[in-house]
């Protein structure tokens, strides 16, 4: 039996475009208020104006504790409490380990892990009050670590991680936590994927298990689980043995990367990284 949305309230990082805008315009279609937050405040506002009085947008940076604690406390204010939250902003790079920068590392870690703890710390005595539902958009590479993606990976795997210690303490207070794990969708980090060199070289366009899906079938699917309190989704739903066995399908992703791949891979690194267009 679904969870009914219509008149809650819900908190979506990362709105003003993609994945987190379309979440937000379907909860809205469902009848929710929606909190915008996001580093983009004309397409933040834009979004609220076209929206109308069920929206509220507020630029926070998901890595301050505070931006986010004033957030929360706003749509408190403006709606009367919170009922879901959806942690879906993210950043990605491409580089080997070696050579990253280890600021741009850091940086990943801190959006990508930092940024769903902040939002999580920030909102969740108001979601356990309503024993709602928190929602972490998380990835495929959650359990499928691929090469010159060390910092992403190791985000991802460290989000699903917190979703699950997190899961418990929630559902104590009678709240759920449900993560969400895509495989490639046409957004603007895709976009960013393929611009970059090499982004290009790892996944060659993005063909054979890993095929894009389109960004509605993963916004579909998010606004499913949170009407269903659902713990795990897998984007496409056929790839969801690989996160339930990440330890099978592990090594044979590695088989497919032979060092001569990945050395073309770093190469491309290099040579975009002298052109100015690599991370």
């Amino acid at each position: 039996m679904g969870w009914h949305l219509q008149g809650k309230t819900a908190l979506v990082t990362g709105a003003a475009q993609g994945l987190g805008e379309g979440i937000a315009r379907r909860l809205h279609a469902r009848g929710m208020n929606v909190l915008l937050t996001g580093l983009q405040p004309e397409r933040l506002h834009a979004l609220e104006l076209e929206l109308g009085p069920r929206s509220l947008a507020i630029e926070a940076d998901v890595c301050s504790l505070a931006q986010m604690q004033a957030a929360v406390a706003q749509a408190c204010s403006r709606f009367g409490g919170l009922d879901v939250v959806v942690a879906n902003a993210g950043i990605t790079a491409f580089a080997p380990l070696a050579e990253i920068d280890a600021e741009l590392f850091r940086k990943v870690l801190d959006v990508n892990v930092l940024g769903v703890f902040n939002t999580l710390q920030a909102s969740a005595s108001e979601v356990m009050a309503r024993q709602g539902y928190f929602q972490i958009m998380a990835s495929m590479a959650t359990a499928i670590h691929s090469p010159l993606q060390a910092h992403y990976c190791a985000s991802k795997a460290a989000v699903w991680a917190l979703a699950n210690s997190f899961r418990l303490e929630a559902r104590s207070q009678g709240a759920e936590v449900g993560t969400v794990h895509p495989t490639f969708a046409a957004t603007a980090m895709m976009q960013q994927t393929h611009a970059d060199a090499a982004g290009r070289e790892i996944w060659k366009g993005n063909t054979g298990l890993w095929t894009m899906v389109r960004p509605e079938a993963v916004i579909d699917a998010a606004v499913k689980a949170i009407e269903n309190r659902t713990r795990i989704v897998s984007v496409p739903k056929r790839l969801l043995p690989v996160l339930l066995s990440p330890g099978l399908f592990q090594p044979l992703l590695e088989r497919s990367f032979t060092n001569l791949r990945v050395q073309r891979m770093v190469d491309a690194f290099r040579s975009g990284r002298k052109k100015g267009v690599s991370a």
